[in-house]
């Protein structure tokens, strides 16, 4: 479920025991056309979304699982910079972005810190391996701009899925979109020059040219800080 669907920053070799689910009539429709959406380039999420919204817009929820959803899932207002999980805690919760973009970073063993990824709203955040298994996170989870996100504990998720069936099916879909995500951010990587990458980084997501520090965007394109400048000023002459 959601425990299991969530990206870090080593998420490549987690997603590779994933099989589809075996779903019943309704459930396989919504399943599949929440796919279809997350795949559909006119499917783009912009501006605040409630994570109400978010749910009801892969299955249509009753207002009786509407008014749980809302019960369970617990709202936090992050100023800029402001962390809510750090490197060496235990990770007890899934975040949806509802508003406002979220940085996952680790430091490395020569005190650096690396940003891996940055998430804007309609995306979830978490540490997956210690959400999963208990351990200590390895990563951690910063407010790149003034954000909203909503919470929900281990406890919230099985409430959810104990009230409804529908709720599972949800995590199912959102199980597919992170993988469709992870397989074009490894293809990107592994195929694409850094002028590419810095262009589909453009076109895709310019929230992150615009709130993030040019060192962030350095490591999501995998160039050295000081590489970037350069690169920069190329891609601008270009156009």
């Amino acid at each position: 479920m959601i425990s299991e669907m969530l990206p870090s920053c080593s998420v490549f070799e987690r997603n590779s025991h994933y099989r589809p689910p075996n779903l019943a009539s309704e459930g396989r429709y919504y399943y599949l056309k929440g796919i279809w959406d997350n795949l559909n380039p006119h499917h783009i999420l912009s501006g605040m979304q409630s994570i109400t919204a978010y749910f009801s817009n892969i299955m249509p929820l009753t207002a009786e699982e509407v008014a749980l959803l809302e019960r369970v899932a617990e709202i936090k207002v992050l100023r800029r910079r402001e962390s809510f999980l750090n490197a060496g805690m235990r990770c007890t919760f899934v975040a949806f972005i509802e508003e406002g973009a979220v940085r996952h970073f680790h430091v490395d063993d020569q005190g650096n810190e690396r940003t891996c990824d940055i998430n804007a709203e309609g995306n979830w955040v978490t540490d997956t391996k210690s959400f999963s298994s208990g351990e200590a996170a390895r990563y951690s989870l910063q407010a790149l701009t003034n954000s909203r996100v909503a919470v929900l504990s281990h406890h919230a998720l099985q409430e959810l899925y104990t009230a409804s069936p529908k709720f599972e099916t949800i995590a199912r879909v959102i199980n597919e979109r992170i993988v469709v995500r992870l397989a074009e951010i490894s293809e990107m990587l592994i195929l694409s020059s850094p002028e590419q990458r810095y262009q589909r980084l453009m076109e895709h997501n310019r929230l992150v040219f615009e709130q993030a520090p040019r060192k962030y965007i350095a490591h999501l394109i995998g160039i050295a800080p000081e590489s970037f400048s350069r690169l920069s000023k190329r891609m601008m002459e270009k156009k």
